[in-house]
């Protein structure tokens, strides 16, 4: 049987280039409860080591005392990711036939 279309080819090799693509969002959020404060302790220590007003200071100098406190604070902590994906799109190129071509992306250098 002779051909009736000498150009017609039972296989074909295309291709396009398609570049994948979706936006990612992450957003990370937190918020706070109210502190809760509490003294453990209170100390008051005199800078000269008098006692009692036992000892005086020199002439000119201050009186100096140093007040100390321990405290303990309770701060409730709520930590969150807000995660938002967007739907992918595609970037089509131009198809052609053959197989693909060599591609270098400006990235990999």
């Amino acid at each position: 049987m002779p051909e009736l279309c000498p150009k017609y080819n039972k296989e074909l090799l295309v291709n396009q280039l398609i570049k994948a693509l979706t936006q990612v969002c992450i957003k990370p959020s937190s918020t706070h409860g109210r502190p809760k404060i509490c003294c453990l302790d209170t100390k008051i220590k005199q800078g000269c080591d008098a006692e009692d007003f036992k000892d005086c200071c020199k002439p000119g100098e201050k009186c100096v005392f140093t007040v100390s406190q321990l405290f303990c604070v309770e701060v409730p902590i709520m930590l969150d990711i807000d995660v938002d994906v967007n739907e992918a799109i595609a970037c089509c190129g131009k198809p052609e036939f053959g197989p693909c071509k060599p591609f270098k992306d400006e990235c990999d250098k």
